[in-house]
This record gives structure tokens, C-alpha cells and sequence, in this order.
């Protein structure tokens, strides 16, 4: 779903998914352009109970994608919404991967990997070019000192 004011029909979509549970995943540059102001209304709005991430740093690291994971499985999440720039889509991607995978995120850098289905995930993009929104790669920074460098998953 594409075009300004998709965000409105948020309630619907989450409706055909019958999810419980979000984590949502933004970070801290939505939260003070005040964007989460205007996404949390309308989750109220779907009964859904919200569970927030905004550690989201660019060029997310594996250790905040593993954080992200870690509550995600803690807090029994059933599906995902990312809403920021290409980072936080990435972020949430790779989370989600984590959340139905094994860790760690290492694991999965070449094509084929992920063996197990993913939960649903929304990408509401504030940005414009940065792709991730609409592929099914996300790119994080390795900080195991093995490489030190991005790379896409």
C-alpha cells in the first residue's frame, strides 16, 4: 500500500493479520519529529498491544539488532512495524529473522539461509530512495571485529 496517508489505513491492515502483539520499531529522530505521536493512535485504534524498540542507530549494528531480538521473543511479539528510514527497516528485518531463526545474525550473510518464515512485517517508510521497504535484503554493520563492515543479509 503506497501514497500519502496510506498510515490511516494502519488499523485495516493490521485487522487482516490478526496479530496481538507489535513491536515497533523506530528511532529516537521519528520519535522527536514527532511521528510515533501520530502511529500510536491508530494502533490504539486496532486493540493491538504495542511493544516499542527506538534503539535504531544508522547503519543499525548486529548488537542492537540482537537486542531488538532478544525482546521481541521476550515479549512473545506476532508480527512487526518499522517505522523510520532505510536503518530502521533494516533493523526490523533482521530482527525478524532473529525472532522465528536462531542467532546469531551472522549466520545469514548470503542468500538462502533464513530456513524458517518470518512473522508479518509493515515498513512504514518516512523517507524516500532508500529501497529497503520493498526488498527482501537488510544491511547491518558486523562488530564482531571479524570484519567490521556492513553487510547484507
Amino acid at each position: 500500500m503506497f501514497g500519502e496517508g496510506s498510515i490511516q489505513k494502519l488499523p485495516e491492515v493490521l485487522e487482516q493479520f490478526g496479530a496481538q502483539k507489535t513491536l515497533l520499531v523506530y528511532d529516537n529522530g521519528v520519535k522527536a519529529a514527532g511521528i510515533i505521536d501520530k502511529v500510536y493512535p491508530l494502533l490504539s485504534n486496532s486493540k493491538m498491544d504495542v511493544v516499542s524498540f527506538d534503539k535504531v542507530l544508522p547503519n543499525p549494528p548486529d548488537t542492537i539488532v540482537e537486542e531488538g531480538a532478544e525482546l521481541a521473543k521476550k515479549e512473545q511479539v506476532d508480527m512487526i512495524i518499522a517505522v523510520g528510514g532505510g536503518s530502521t527497516i533494516d533493523c526490523a528485518k533482521a530482527i525478524n529473522i532473529l525472532l522465528t531463526n536462531l542467532g546469531p545474525i551472522h549466520q545469514y550473510d548470503g542468500l538462502n539461509l533464513v530456513k524458517n518464515p518470518t512473522k508479518p512485517l509493515i515498513a512504514v517508510p518516512t523517507t524516500a530512495g532508500t529501497g529497503s521497504e520493498v526488498t527482501a535484503f537488510t544491511v547491518i554493520t558486523d562488530t564482531t571485529g571479524l570484519k567490521n563492515s556492513q553487510k547484507i543479509l
